[in-house]
Parts: C-alpha cells; sequence; structure tokens
C-alpha cells in the first residue's frame, strides 16, 4: 500500500493541494513555538530553499500527511 503525499487543507472551506516537491520529495515542514509548535514554512530536504505555507481564504492553510521516520 503506497503512503499518501503530504497536502495542504484550507480549515475553512476545505480546498486541497500537494505540497510542493523539491530534488524528487515533498517538502517538509517546519515547526516554532514554545508551548504549541506550529507549522510556519516548508522547506526542502536536500537544500536550503524554502517557502512559506499558502494562505487560502485568508488564513495560512494546515500542513497535512506529515511523513512519520521509521525508527
Amino acid at each position: 500500500m503506497g503512503e499518501q503525499l503530504p497536502e495542504f487543507v484550507c480549515e475553512v472551506c476545505g480546498f486541497r493541494m500537494p505540497v510542493p516537491i523539491h530534488h524528487g520529495v515533498p517538502m517538509r515542514p517546519i515547526k516554532e513555538g514554545f508551548i504549541k509548535k506550529k507549522v510556519v514554512k516548508i522547506e526542502c530536504e536536500s537544500c536550503d530553499f524554502s517557502q512559506p505555507i499558502p494562505v487560502h481564504c485568508g488564513k495560512p492553510m494546515s500542513y497535512v500527511g506529515e511523513k512519520r521516520k521509521k525508527r
């Protein structure tokens, strides 16, 4: 069974869009915050390229489907 690719979801209207691919893999979320961590941008795992979270319906979209590292 294939792993679902991560996507952005608008919490207002439910619009979905795929997370951009860079160097062949989906960009990873970068979280910041002390008590409650929040995704603030996405970046490439292979280089320093990063971009802000897309906005839809006037709010930043949620990052869904984060890849979990195997132990």
